[in-house]
């Protein structure tokens, strides 16, 4: 996260936990041209007893409300008097980024985008990620998967007002995606005559019990992708906190739905691995209205960041609306992209370079594009489905060498990943994937 901070000139808050003192510790890093000795102001926050923010003394199991957080009256005159944060104010440029340390697990859970919008920072609040990959190119044909369950154990809200929402702000994209929804199968059928030219999957094309453990909503997702991808996984539902783990609720299965004392829940693990099998580099987790957990679905979309590694978007409907949804989907889809406005009810966990931010090299090393780049970034669903973490990774390599000194051992580890993406290329010119004139091959939509 710091490497990122520094290496992209960004405002960072560090949010940090000290279990020996049970404290929360915060220190604003300004970017190298401020030169915070000269502000009247420290660099360096009050540490807040974690009780006088709302953290809990135990894990908690259930649920844990937003309105819990405060920020404590000497953060709160800190950050009046920080001269940093004024100019934050004054340059509205990058935005603020937080640091979010995981020394306590609920860290990410705050909301911390509403407390300091609500102590005086009136720029955007964004969470800076724990990778180092560049962003791929946006993808040429976007496509998204709706996941939206409302399990009879929690508090039922109206399905089609949270896919209206969703369908504005991903109408207002340069290129529409192709939608794929997964609902309970009460739902199907309405929402496929709502929104006609929805992908809406057989909720009865569940796999049986003897396909093998797992969640039944998981591997019937991951069945009815076979052959195909989606960039991005939406979540809409309800929360759930066990201890340090959001668990997303679910009715037991796509064509179950009877039980109204428990409900079901799917964790941030399993999640990011079928988003790693059909090809997700994206998330988004709405919470809906009268939520069990809000805090929780928060959480999870901080875990989806870092277990996928890559950009997750919570949206809060109950602060949120369609159109910061929209701001956050081209980040995701059509970016580079400037961050929402008002970042109160969501937390944007993206590169710096989703949002039009550049480096400076320290390095004259460039990386070379080839077929295999090019493949990657086509968004053409018979691409096997290894080339995109591949490619993840690859970037991830050539961020990293990209910013290493120029050292004759470097410089070996960089041929080494040139001579490594030609191999690639060899490899997808053999399977047939890439045509003679370099580009991905194409079938027919069935």
């Amino acid at each position: 996260m710091e490497l990122n901070r520094r290496d992209y000139g960004l405002a960072g808050l560090r949010i940090g936990y000290t279990a020996a003192t049970e404290s929360v510790e915060f220190r604003l890093d300004l970017p190298p041209d401020i030169q915070t000795d000269s502000l009247p102001g420290p660099p360096v926050g009050p540490s807040v007893p974690a009780s006088a923010l709302g953290l809990p003394a135990s894990l908690p199991v259930g649920d844990m409300p937003d309105h819990r957080f405060a920020l404590p009256p000497p953060l709160q005159a800190w950050i009046a008097a920080h001269d940093g944060f004024a100019w934050l104010s004054d340059h509205r440029g990058k935005g603020l980024w937080l640091n979010v340390r995981s020394d306590h697990p609920l860290l990410p859970m705050a909301p911390w985008e509403r407390l300091f919008a609500e102590a005086g920072v009136v720029v955007p609040v964004l969470r800076l990620p724990g990778y180092l990959g560049r962003p791929a190119a946006p993808p040429k044909q976007p496509r998204v998967a709706l996941w939206m369950t409302m399990p009879a154990a929690k508090t039922p809200y109206s399905p089609w007002s949270v896919v209206e929402r969703i369908l504005v702000a991903l109408r207002q994209l340069p290129v529409p995606p192709v939608l794929h929804v997964f609902t309970d199968s009460s739902l199907a059928d309405s929402i496929q005559d709502e929104v006609p030219d929805a992908i809406v999957h057989d909720p009865t094309d569940v796999p049986d019990a003897a396909d093998g453990l797992g969640h039944p909503w998981l591997q019937w997702m991951e069945r009815s992708m076979t052959g195909r991808s989606v960039h991005v996984l939406h979540l809409v539902g309800h929360g759930y906190l066990s201890a340090d783990q959001p668990g997303f609720a679910t009715a037991e299965s796509p064509t179950i739905n009877a039980d109204p004392r428990w409900a079901r829940f799917a964790w941030p693990n399993e999640i990011a691995g079928t988003m790693t099998r059909i090809g997700a580099f994206g998330a988004v987790v709405t919470a809906v209205p009268g939520n069990y957990s809000t805090g929780s679905l928060r959480l999870m979309a901080s875990r989806l960041a870092s277990h996928r590694g890559g950009p997750a978007v919570f949206d809060d409907m109950d602060v949120s609306d369609p159109e910061r949804l929209s701001s956050a989907y081209r980040l995701l889809l059509a970016h580079p992209a400037a961050p929402p406005r008002d970042t109160r009810g969501m937390a944007v966990t993206a590169h710096p370079r989703r949002f039009g931010i550049d480096t400076l090299p320290s390095t004259t090393y460039e990386p070379t594009e080839g077929s295999f780049d090019q493949v990657a970034e086509s968004g053409d669903e018979s691409v096997p489905d290894w080339v995109a973490p591949v490619q993840a990774q690859v970037a991830t390599w050539e961020t990293r060498l990209s910013m290493a000194e120029e050292t004759p051992r470097m410089q070996a580890f960089r041929n080494g990943l040139e001579l490594t993406k030609q191999r690639l290329d060899a490899m997808l010119a053999e399977s047939g994937t890439v045509g003679a004139e370099g580009g991905a091959a194409t079938e027919e939509p069935t």
